[in-house]
């Protein structure tokens, strides 16, 4: 074989996945050829897969060397650079890359990753825009830019991408499922909108794995302990998912349920939160397995109720499920229906899921008291006093979600409040603030709705858990997103002594805080329309005796509320998975 017929091959096993073949042809390529650039370039990207950064640095360096213009080289060295850490030099070789090469839409993407991690939103929206005026049928970077809006906090905009790219590619269920899941940003839906999706994404992607006449072998006692598993996909560590799951499963009663969980977390990512989880479950790994694979280990398992409380968003197991893993699937805690037959039943209490909508789920229902229930996994900090009293009366009203949950019409409702409460103030604490385009964006979205820069405080998202929770210690009122609702967000608030205002709207995930709040016992701040929901914000903001008194009373109060005990949601867990079990036994006999 020539020197350029080992590289092809080098570089088609390359593609195909066969690292060692492709090091081992590219070395041979070098021996006959040793400023062959393409061999010096992709080697040293498969040295740093392969976690030898040293030397691929030194084969990019080479490489430069032979060919200092070759902007596929510096595209390379940019990803080397990342893998050593030195992102600021990784960013200047991507940029070197697109200088030598502004067309090019595989490098441009790359520049695009380098962006966004440096938080340079505006710069990412500009390439992906750029991409699409060469390539308009370009699906990773419509994806991206999808993607890049919900890092802005652009819902409207996120959910026009999303459907171009899902109209693009809808052979691809990562992008259907995507859809989905932006679809439950769009204001105004009464929850059709998304059930369509998700119908249309099960009969093309779910329906047609599921086997004809499932058949299992579990034993038909309705009354013997139940094997129960729990698909934690990425999630089942320091995770807001965990502070629902933990509680119950830490509860749970061991004599009759034997409880089961399947993380795709890698080991090194495990945590204190994972740990804890070990303690009461047996725990599997399952990263590495197929969708095929892991049905065939839950089938091994035997397991008798499988629990899926991770449905559409990133590290699914949907279409394991969508195989029948097991006898029983339930969806908990639910966002919105799977769209089939893949999941036989979601948990919801009335508040959460009321009877005239369940028209819009596919799924039977099994109802428990209250749907929601969180326990935080950290220490709480000490709650300060009320921020109005220091500030002379001004009220600071406080929202702590995620910008892409925040709709133009929450906008225009906090504007009116703001007028209706003289000298109040806002304070917005978002993960997104750590994008710089992403507060000039909000700050654009604020103005237009009427809310000057003066009346405004911007807060960023902080790592430690107390640091986090300190913001509420700045805060009178929480004001509660929509149409997206909030869960974690709320408890804190309210964990914290501040009473949260939620409008309450139709689909399950607008109705989140709704069953929190009716769970804690703390029915002041429940809106039925946008006006009530402007009124009740301005009452609480009025009675300082009762916020002051909240402060120092609330958190004691929810601690001892269904909303945080986890052996009442237990139980009520467990009897409603101990009904459907019987069902199912009783239709197997039938």
């Amino acid at each position: 074989m020539t020197t350029q017929e080992i590289l092809a091959q080098a570089i088609a096993d390359h593609r195909s996945g066969k690292t060692a073949e492709a090091m081992a042809l590219y070395r041979k390529v070098l021996e006959h050829d040793p400023d062959q650039v393409d061999a010096l370039r992709l080697l040293g990207v498969c040295q740093l897969h392969a976690g030898q950064g040293a030397e691929a640095e030194a084969l990019l360096r080479r490489a430069l060397g032979a060919a200092p213009n070759n902007p596929k080289i510096h595209d390379n060295w940019a990803l080397v650079l990342r893998g050593l850490g030195r992102k600021d030099e990784a960013r200047a070789a991507s940029r070197r890359a697109v200088e030598l090469a502004p067309n090019e839409p595989t490098i441009l993407i790359n520049l695009v990753q380098f962006e966004l991690q440096a938080g340079n939103v505006d710069a990412a929206i500009d390439l992906l825009q750029h991409i699409l005026t060469i390539q308009p049928d370009a699906v990773e970077a419509r994806y991206q830019l999808a993607e890049t809006y919900e890092h802005m906090g652009d819902a409207v905009s996120a959910i026009r991408e999303s459907q171009a790219v899902a109209a693009r590619a809808p052979e691809q269920p990562q992008i259907g499922r995507k859809l989905i899941l932006d679809l439950c940003l769009a204001d105004g839906d009464d929850g059709s909108r998304v059930a369509e999706a998700a119908k249309a994404w099960h009969r093309r992607f779910a329906a047609p794995l599921r086997p004809a006449r499932p058949s299992f072998t579990n034993d038909l006692d309705p009354e013997r302990p139940l094997r129960v598993g729990f698909i934690g996909g990425g999630q089942l560590r320091a995770h807001t998912l965990t502070r629902t799951l933990l509680p119950i499963v830490a509860a749970h009663d061991a004599s009759s349920f034997k409880l089961h969980a399947y993380s795709d977390l890698e080991r090194d990512q495990e945590d204190q939160v994972s740990a804890a989880f070990k303690t009461h479950v047996t725990w599997q790994n399952t990263g590495a397995l197929s969708d095929e694979a892991f049905v065939e280990r839950v089938r091994q398992d035997r397991i008798d109720v499988l629990i899926d409380p991770v449905a559409f968003v990133p590290g699914t197991r949907f279409l394991a499920l969508a195989r029948r893993a097991a006898p029983i699937q339930i969806s908990f805690p639910p966002m919105t229906t799977c769209g089939g037959d893949t999941i036989d039943y979601i948990v919801a209490d009335r508040f959460m899921l009321p009877p005239e909508a369940e028209r819009h789920v596919a799924e039977r229902v099994l109802r428990v008291p209250f749907g929601m229930c969180q326990v935080p996994h950290f220490p709480l900090p000490p709650t300060g006093p009320l921020p109005a009293r220091a500030a002379g009366g001004a009220i600071t009203f406080g929202v702590t979600n995620k910008l892409i949950k925040c709709s133009d019409r929450a906008l225009k409702l906090w504007k009116t409040i703001l007028d209706r409460v003289p000298r109040s103030r806002l304070l917005i604490k978002a993960a997104e603030f750590r994008y710089a385009g992403a507060t000039s964006a909000m700050t654009r979205r604020l103005a237009a709705c009427g809310i000057g820069a003066e009346r405004v405080k911007f807060g960023s998202w902080t790592d430690g858990w107390a640091e986090h929770m300190a913001v509420y210690n700045r805060i009178d009122v929480a004001l509660d997103a929509m149409p997206f609702a909030s869960v974690t967000t709320t408890f804190d608030a309210l964990l914290m002594g501040v009473p949260v205002v939620t409008r309450v709207g139709t689909r399950i995930l607008d109705r989140y805080s709704y069953s929190i709040l009716m769970a804690a016992g703390v029915e002041d701040g429940i809106a039925f329309s946008d006006d009530d929901y402007v009124e009740r914000a301005v009452a609480l903001a009025s009675d300082l005796d009762r916020l002051e008194r909240w402060r120092s009373t609330l958190r004691q109060q929810v601690l001892s509320s269904p909303a945080c005990s986890g052996a009442s949601q237990a139980r009520s867990l467990q009897e409603a998975i101990r009904g459907a079990w019987r069902d199912w036994c009783k239709t197997q006999r039938s």
